[in-house]
């Protein structure tokens, strides 16, 4: 430490350096060390590592048999400007004594490696998620039939018992069976497509999806709100609809807590060839990062979220040629908006094969961001 030129070369090193005595008192910190804590060497030299890092002044009393890679760990440091950085460090005796003091130095080499334990998450999260999906349409396929049988099957026994407790309940497992079977739904809404050639009531699939969660909300004191316009009927998939519906009302609950208000609204706009569907909360909203990664494939807020529903959500409404649109702040809720041109069967030719065909259909104008129309 006393040569100048030692401590300029420590000063060029990419990671923090600390030395402390064995009493724990911070004697060194180079340059590299101010930017990772936020704090001058002032505010380091002559205070006691554990004051600064409890976390990594725990391992300066480590026994002296133990191995190197031991020394190798990691702790959580606040930055006193900022939030919660990930530091992993290093720690070797010096060997070196000061004869006065009769006193050993450690010396601790240190980085932030927050960055790197992000990655190291996400990539144990992937791959967590890779050997489900490996699995996941197996298990779908062999849970569609019984639950279809148990909805059945429970339908039936609602119609044939009086009214009651054992009604009540059996309405009950009628309602998890159809959550069951949308959350499903949502998982494997990929190989889902929009476009069907059998036109279907796509305002009561949306209700549907709503009022089997319109439950979950009840529980949770959180006030519901479903307002859809009676629709014609459309070749849109049911099941495709369900889900994104499902998925979105889903992140809504998430969010909100006892007190809090989602709604959904749905109707026809633009001359009836878009379908719009509105869902609405008055959550915690998204801070910006949060806001601007949503939509990423496995990125999540939630602690035990996969990050799939927006993103699958996304993927298929992209696909239809729609357009998914998030509004949201910090504190004051979130806003998605879902807008699907509706499919427009065209008449078969002369002499054709009678089957249905569709004509392109795109957004246009006011709702690509420009003037109102659609193409055909």
């Amino acid at each position: 430490m006393e040569s100048k030129k030692s401590v300029q070369v420590l000063d060029t090193l990419p990671a923090g350096v600390l030395v402390t005595d064995v009493a724990g008192v911070i004697v060194y910190a180079n340059q590299k060390s101010e930017a990772i804590l936020h704090r001058s060497r002032d505010q380091l030299i002559g205070f006691l590592l554990k004051e600064i890092l409890p976390g990594m002044a725990a391992h300066l009393t480590l026994p002296e048999n133990r191995s190197e890679e031991d020394h190798q760990t990691r702790c959580v440091y606040k930055q006193p400007d900022n939030g919660d950085i990930t530091i992993g460090f290093q720690i070797a005796r010096t060997g070196l004594t000061e004869a006065s003091l009769q006193a050993e130095f450690f010396t601790v080499l240190f980085q932030d490696i927050t960055g790197f334990e992000r990655l190291r998450n996400e990539r144990d999260r992937l791959l967590q998620l890779a050997a489900v999906g490996e699995v996941l349409p197996g298990i779908l396929h062999e849970l569609k039939n019984p639950m279809a049988a148990i909805t059945t099957a429970v339908e039936v026994l609602i119609e044939d018992v009086p009214e009651g407790y054992v009604k009540t309940e059996l309405h009950a497992i009628l309602s998890e069976v159809r959550r069951m079977k949308l959350a499903f739904e949502g998982i494997g809404l990929l190989d889902l497509t929009m476009c069907t050639r059998k036109a279907t009531a796509i305002d009561f699939a949306i209700e549907e999806a709503f009022r089997v969660l319109e439950a979950q909300m009840k529980r949770n004191r959180i006030l519901s709100r479903c307002k859809v316009q009676p629709f014609p009927l459309l070749y849109l998939d049911p099941a495709a609809i369900r889900a994104i519906v499902f998925n979105l009302v889903n992140n809504a609950i998430h969010a909100c807590k006892a007190g809090d208000e989602i709604s959904v609204e749905a109707c026809l706009v633009d001359h009836d060839r878009v379908l719009k569907i509105v869902i609405r909360d008055t959550g915690i909203g998204m801070n910006q990062e949060t806001l601007r990664r949503c939509r990423e494939l496995f990125f999540t807020s939630k602690p035990n979220g996969s990050g799939m529903g927006l993103a699958l959500c996304e993927t298929v409404v992209n696909r239809a040629h729609g357009k998914l649109l998030i509004e949201s702040r910090e504190g004051n809720g979130t806003q998605v908006t879902v807008l699907l041109p509706v499919p427009i069967p065209r008449q078969p030719a002369l002499g054709t094969p009678r089957s249905v065909q569709f004509a392109t259909t795109t957004l246009e104008g006011e709702y690509s961001g420009g003037r109102k129309n659609v193409s055909n």
